[in-house]
């Protein structure tokens, strides 16, 4: 056992990016050492990553603890605001639905974390809200969720 150092440095809340790919794109996942994966992830043939936007100030990541049946588990769940209602996204969202996702996300701090395994990928939910007047924003609220067995690892590539 040892010590819970205090950090130093800044420590800013918030997303500042994420990257997202189906997990049936992705070949496999190098092993962490400790809470760390070292080695860049491996896509199949041809896939690579999309990225995501989400409005400066919506975009969060949590992982709350819980007790499952074999041990500990973590609510994973990644949130962000789309602005405005376009066709594009909504035929995206709807293609989304039916498929399951691995995110690698850069906190505000420049830290990178892969959420989501080949094994416990995220799945991915959108909600479309426009308001009821003109001040308030015509948005979709998405999320990717899920829970898994272990916490999110650094991504340190």
């Amino acid at each position: 056992m040892r010590d819970i150092n205090e950090p130093c440095g800044d420590n800013l809340g918030g997303l500042l990016s994420f990257d997202f790919i189906p997990s049936s794109d992705v070949l496999s996942i190098p092993e962490p050492n400790k809470s760390r994966i070292l080695q860049p992830i491996v896509l199949k043939s041809g896939k690579s990553w999309s990225s995501g936007y989400g409005t400066r100030g919506t975009m969060s990541f949590s992982e709350d603890q819980g007790n499952g049946d074999h041990g500990a588990k973590y609510a994973a769940k990644i949130s962000l605001v789309v602005p405005k209602e376009e066709s594009e996204n909504e035929d995206l969202y709807h293609e989304m639905r039916h498929q399951t996702f691995i995110v690698v996300y850069t906190n505000a701090n420049g830290l990178k974390k892969v959420v989501g395994t080949i094994a416990e990928p995220l799945k991915f939910t959108s909600n479309l809200s426009t308001g009821s007047d003109v001040p308030n924003r015509n948005q979709h609220t998405i999320q990717f969720y899920e829970d898994t067995t272990r916490k999110a690892l650094t991504y340190d590539i």
